[in-house]
């Protein structure tokens, strides 16, 4: 009767994947780095390691290999892509496979579901050649014996990987397994958040808010691929240009009635092909003039409206004429003809001046 028990967690080792090699020969299809066409390096870095599969690379960075190849997760789906590398087993697909539904994160917890595989057992044409062994590893389940939960989890935090998934098969007919790598612990993973990538957009100096002025963007970069970045003016692509090698764009501001917003985008490094979009500056300039600014520009203690010199016919008190495009409160206003004293007539002797009406202009100076 077997002892193992699928709840041990150390203690029992399944199987040789080695003494397997060597046993029925077959070292020597196990794949190499150059044999496969794995997809390019992907976020996730570190390793995963078995008693039985030894060091599970996840990412090609961490060894000397000929072909790149890693592990990826779309933050934004949790969808897992991407191979890693056993010089045991040979290729693990972390991705659609014949054992179940692909590896899947949840996005708000981290927890790990699906099936991983070691596609070695698909490249051999009979089952007898691998003992029967399916190269399926299960990310999350349940023990056989005591129905104790198991799986993989990533902090969504620091990227961290935590927990165990499991690889073996039975193929003698009872319920124990009898082939496989036992548990594989992911601890030594580590998911490179795509959070860490960071472009802050600004402007220096300040814009000053005037129609016609120029706006200089600059940007400080944390985690991207700089080359090329993106301007996007107003929600549309503007320009593309290496944003590490550049350090300012600069634009001219002309539309005062809304306002015109910028947005940058960079590839994030740790995510390749995920664009990393920037805050947005909003800015809008102005027409500011004397007669709009809330300054009492020559100092006559009268403001824009308030002032004289404010409105096209020089009066104050008549609302409807006031305008704030007026660029000078000191200018020497001249009004309309209002009623004046006329030149009274020549008076005979002894009597009285005539009087008489007539118009003259009154200068107002403000």
């Amino acid at each position: 009767m077997k002892k193992y028990m699928h709840s041990s967690l150390h203690k029992k080792i399944i199987f040789s994947f080695l003494g397997l090699a060597l046993v029925l020969g077959l070292a020597r299809l196990i794949p190499t780095h150059t044999s496969f066409a794995a997809p390019t390096t992907g976020n996730v870095t570190g390793y995963a390691t078995s008693d039985n599969f030894g060091t599970l690379d996840m990412n090609c960075s961490n060894s000397n290999c000929t072909v790149p190849f890693g592990v990826n997760i779309n933050e934004t789906t949790g969808a897992f892509s991407g191979y890693a590398w056993s010089d045991v087993v040979g290729w693990v697909k972390f991705q659609s496979n014949s054992c179940g539904p692909a590896p899947m994160m949840n996005i708000t917890t981290g927890a790990v579901s699906g099936w991983a595989q070691a596609i070695s057992p698909t490249q051999w044409t009979s089952s007898s050649a691998h003992g029967g062994w399916t190269g399926c590893i299960q990310l999350a389940g349940y023990t056989s014996t005591t129905n104790q939960a198991y799986g993989v989890t990533i902090d969504l935090n620091t990227g961290s990987f935590s927990g165990s998934g499991w690889n073996g098969d039975e193929v003698t007919g009872d319920t124990i397994p009898d082939i496989g790598g036992g548990w594989i612990r992911f601890a030594g993973a580590q998911l490179n958040l795509s959070q860490n990538a960071d472009i802050n957009l600004f402007t220096n100096p300040s814009f000053s808010g005037s129609c016609g002025d120029d706006a200089s963007l600059q940007w400080t970069l944390n985690h991207v691929i700089d080359n090329p970045c993106e301007l996007h003016v107003n929600g549309s692509l503007d320009q593309t240009f290496n944003a590490g090698t550049s350090n300012n764009v600069t634009y001219s501001i002309t539309d005062d009635n809304q306002p015109t917003v910028f947005t940058m985008k960079c590839e994030d490094a740790g995510q390749p092909g995920l664009m990393i979009t920037s805050n947005p500056i909003s800015l809008q300039c102005s027409n500011t003039t004397q007669c709009n600014d809330g300054l009492d520009n020559d100092r006559d203690q009268r403001t824009d409206s308030a002032d004289s010199s404010c409105h096209t016919d020089c009066n104050a008190n008549n609302l409807g004429t006031y305008n704030p495009t007026i660029d000078n409160e000191s200018r020497v206003c001249i009004g309309n003809p209002t009623n004046g004293g006329g030149t009274g007539g020549t008076g005979g002797t002894g009597g009285t001046g005539g009087t008489g009406t007539g118009t003259a202009p009154i200068i107002i100076e403000n």
